[in-house]
């Protein structure tokens, strides 16, 4: 992930178009159902929501490989251009994170 210029905090963060219950209706949408084993599972996705707005650079870790691997895919999947962050009033490179767990009964 190449994270030159890369901020964290802005005057005005990244917005996925409708919001951001809109991108969690639409992520859960793309990620495929994966069988896992254990009752718990931590995984954190980062992204980097370029000045342009498209995302690039996505990047999933935890405690399951595939789960990973599917939030990853899952991102990638939705090709839909987001309102960049800014500062100052100029758009910057965004470093987006989120965490994502999924637990058993």
């Amino acid at each position: 992930m190449k994270i030159d210029d890369v901020v964290t905090k802005a005057d005005t963060a990244p917005e996925f178009p409708g919001g951001i219950e809109n991108f969690k209706r639409q992520f859960v949408e793309k990620m495929d159902i994966i069988n896992v084993k254990s009752k718990s599972i931590d995984t954190r996705v980062y992204f980097i929501v370029e000045k342009n707005g498209y995302v690039r650079f996505v990047t999933a870790t935890g405690s399951d490989k595939k789960h990973s691997d599917a939030a990853e895919t899952a991102v990638r999947r939705l090709f839909v251009k987001w309102k960049p962050a800014t500062v100052n009033g100029e758009p910057v490179r965004y470093l987006y994170t989120f965490p994502l767990t999924l637990k058993k009964s």
